[in-house]
Protein backbone atom coordinates (compact mmCIF):
# COMPACT_ATOMS: atom_id res chain seq x y z
CA UNK A 1 0.00 0.00 0.00
CA UNK A 2 1.33 3.38 -0.98
CA UNK A 3 1.53 5.54 2.17
CA UNK A 4 1.25 8.72 0.10
CA UNK A 5 -2.02 7.49 -1.45
CA UNK A 6 -3.46 6.78 1.99
CA UNK A 7 -2.44 10.21 3.28
CA UNK A 8 -3.80 11.98 0.20
CA UNK A 9 -7.04 10.02 0.49
CA UNK A 10 -7.45 11.00 4.15
CA UNK A 11 -6.88 14.65 3.22
CA UNK A 12 -9.45 14.47 0.40
CA UNK A 13 -12.02 12.92 2.75
CA UNK A 14 -11.33 15.55 5.43
CA UNK A 15 -11.99 18.24 2.84
CA UNK A 16 -15.29 16.55 1.88
CA UNK A 17 -16.26 16.39 5.55
CA UNK A 18 -15.72 20.13 5.97
CA UNK A 19 -18.08 20.60 3.00
CA UNK A 20 -20.58 18.31 4.72
CA UNK A 21 -21.24 16.02 1.77
CA UNK A 22 -20.09 12.58 0.63
CA UNK A 23 -18.22 11.76 -2.56
CA UNK A 24 -17.99 8.67 -4.79
CA UNK A 25 -15.18 6.16 -5.15
CA UNK A 26 -14.70 7.29 -8.76
CA UNK A 27 -14.60 10.98 -7.82
CA UNK A 28 -11.93 10.22 -5.21
CA UNK A 29 -9.88 8.24 -7.73
CA UNK A 30 -10.13 11.12 -10.21
CA UNK A 31 -9.29 13.73 -7.57
CA UNK A 32 -6.20 11.77 -6.55
CA UNK A 33 -5.13 11.39 -10.18
CA UNK A 34 -5.22 7.59 -10.16
CA UNK A 35 -5.10 5.95 -13.57
CA UNK A 36 -6.24 2.43 -14.52
CA UNK A 37 -5.89 -0.37 -13.94
CA UNK A 38 -7.56 -1.08 -10.61
CA UNK A 39 -8.17 2.52 -9.51
CA UNK A 40 -11.24 1.69 -7.41
CA UNK A 41 -9.51 -1.36 -5.94
CA UNK A 42 -6.59 0.80 -4.80
CA UNK A 43 -9.00 3.34 -3.30
CA UNK A 44 -10.83 0.56 -1.43
CA UNK A 45 -7.60 -0.88 -0.02
CA UNK A 46 -6.60 2.56 1.27
CA UNK A 47 -10.10 3.15 2.67
CA UNK A 48 -9.86 -0.07 4.69
CA UNK A 49 -6.59 1.08 6.24
CA UNK A 50 -8.17 4.43 7.13
CA UNK A 51 -11.09 2.58 8.73
CA UNK A 52 -8.67 0.59 10.89
CA UNK A 53 -6.85 3.75 11.94
CA UNK A 54 -10.05 5.63 12.80
CA UNK A 55 -11.58 2.79 14.81
CA UNK A 56 -8.31 2.23 16.69
CA UNK A 57 -8.09 5.95 17.48
CA UNK A 58 -11.73 6.07 18.61
CA UNK A 59 -12.74 8.44 15.81
CA UNK A 60 -15.79 8.18 13.56
CA UNK A 61 -14.84 6.54 10.29
CA UNK A 62 -14.00 9.26 7.80
CA UNK A 63 -14.47 6.64 5.08
CA UNK A 64 -18.25 6.93 5.57
CA UNK A 65 -17.94 9.96 3.27
CA UNK A 66 -17.19 7.67 0.32
CA UNK A 67 -20.36 6.31 -1.28
CA UNK A 68 -21.31 4.26 -4.31
CA UNK A 69 -22.42 6.00 -7.49
CA UNK A 70 -25.53 3.78 -7.64
CA UNK A 71 -27.64 6.57 -6.17
CA UNK A 72 -28.17 4.87 -2.82
CA UNK A 73 -25.83 7.35 -1.11
CA UNK A 74 -24.38 4.37 0.76
CA UNK A 75 -20.89 2.89 0.72
CA UNK A 76 -20.27 -0.36 -1.10
CA UNK A 77 -20.71 -3.65 0.74
CA UNK A 78 -16.98 -3.81 1.56
CA UNK A 79 -17.37 -0.86 3.95
CA UNK A 80 -19.85 -2.82 6.07
CA UNK A 81 -17.90 -6.07 5.88
CA UNK A 82 -14.74 -4.29 7.08
CA UNK A 83 -16.71 -2.51 9.82
CA UNK A 84 -17.96 -5.91 10.95
CA UNK A 85 -14.40 -7.27 11.02
CA UNK A 86 -13.37 -4.25 13.09
CA UNK A 87 -16.19 -5.02 15.54
CA UNK A 88 -18.14 -1.78 15.11
CA UNK A 89 -21.02 -3.09 12.96
CA UNK A 90 -23.08 -6.21 13.51
CA UNK A 91 -25.86 -5.83 10.96
CA UNK A 92 -26.41 -7.03 7.42
CA UNK A 93 -24.78 -5.01 4.61
CA UNK A 94 -27.54 -3.42 2.57
CA UNK A 95 -30.13 -3.75 5.33
CA UNK A 96 -31.80 -1.17 7.54
CA UNK A 97 -29.05 -1.63 10.15
CA UNK A 98 -26.44 -0.76 7.54
CA UNK A 99 -28.30 2.39 6.54
CA UNK A 100 -28.60 3.52 10.17
CA UNK A 101 -24.95 2.67 10.89
CA UNK A 102 -23.76 4.58 7.84
CA UNK A 103 -25.92 7.60 8.62
CA UNK A 104 -24.50 7.61 12.16
CA UNK A 105 -20.86 7.33 11.04
CA UNK A 106 -21.35 9.93 8.31
CA UNK A 107 -22.95 12.39 10.73
CA UNK A 108 -20.25 11.89 13.36
CA UNK A 109 -17.45 12.27 10.80
CA UNK A 110 -18.94 15.45 9.37
CA UNK A 111 -19.47 16.95 12.82
CA UNK A 112 -15.95 16.04 13.93
CA UNK A 113 -14.13 17.39 10.88
CA UNK A 114 -16.44 20.31 10.21
CA UNK A 115 -16.17 21.44 13.82
CA UNK A 116 -12.42 21.77 13.77
CA UNK A 117 -10.72 20.61 10.57
CA UNK A 118 -7.25 21.99 11.33
CA UNK A 119 -6.74 22.14 15.07
CA UNK A 120 -5.45 18.68 16.07
CA UNK A 121 -5.38 19.52 19.79
CA UNK A 122 -9.08 20.37 19.82
CA UNK A 123 -9.91 17.38 17.65
CA UNK A 124 -8.64 15.08 20.41
CA UNK A 125 -11.41 16.43 22.66
CA UNK A 126 -13.98 15.14 20.16
CA UNK A 127 -12.73 11.54 20.08
CA UNK A 128 -15.59 9.14 20.64
CA UNK A 129 -15.14 6.20 22.97
CA UNK A 130 -17.37 3.41 21.76
CA UNK A 131 -18.05 -0.17 22.77
CA UNK A 132 -17.01 -2.93 20.41
CA UNK A 133 -20.49 -3.23 18.92
CA UNK A 134 -22.13 0.06 19.59
CA UNK A 135 -25.80 0.72 19.93
CA UNK A 136 -27.40 3.74 18.25
CA UNK A 137 -26.02 7.11 19.26
CA UNK A 138 -28.01 10.34 19.26
CA UNK A 139 -26.22 13.54 18.27
CA UNK A 140 -27.52 16.90 19.40
CA UNK A 141 -26.12 20.17 18.16
CA UNK A 142 -27.52 23.12 20.06
CA UNK A 143 -28.27 25.80 17.42
CA UNK A 144 -27.96 28.59 19.99
CA UNK A 145 -24.53 27.37 21.04
CA UNK A 146 -23.25 25.78 17.83
CA UNK A 147 -19.77 25.48 19.25
CA UNK A 148 -21.01 22.88 21.77
CA UNK A 149 -21.55 19.30 20.54
CA UNK A 150 -23.53 16.84 22.64
CA UNK A 151 -23.64 13.09 22.27
CA UNK A 152 -26.12 10.87 24.10
CA UNK A 153 -25.19 7.19 24.17
CA UNK A 154 -27.40 4.13 24.57
CA UNK A 155 -27.44 4.47 28.36
CA UNK A 156 -28.62 8.07 28.16
CA UNK A 157 -25.28 9.40 29.36
CA UNK A 158 -24.46 12.80 27.94
CA UNK A 159 -21.04 13.55 26.49
CA UNK A 160 -20.18 16.97 25.16
CA UNK A 161 -17.23 18.74 23.64
CA UNK A 162 -16.39 22.24 22.51
CA UNK A 163 -15.91 22.65 18.80
CA UNK A 164 -14.86 25.41 16.49
CA UNK A 165 -11.76 27.22 15.44
CA UNK A 166 -9.88 29.40 17.81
Amino acid sequence: MNEMLKDRLRQALMERATLGSPTTYKALADRLGLVPPQTIHRICEALEILMEQDVTAGRPMLTALCVSKTGSNMPAQGFFLKARLLGVFSGVPGGADAEMFHRQELGLAIILWRADPLNHKRRRELVIRRPTIRPPVRLIVNPTAASRLCLHDHSGARHSARAGLG
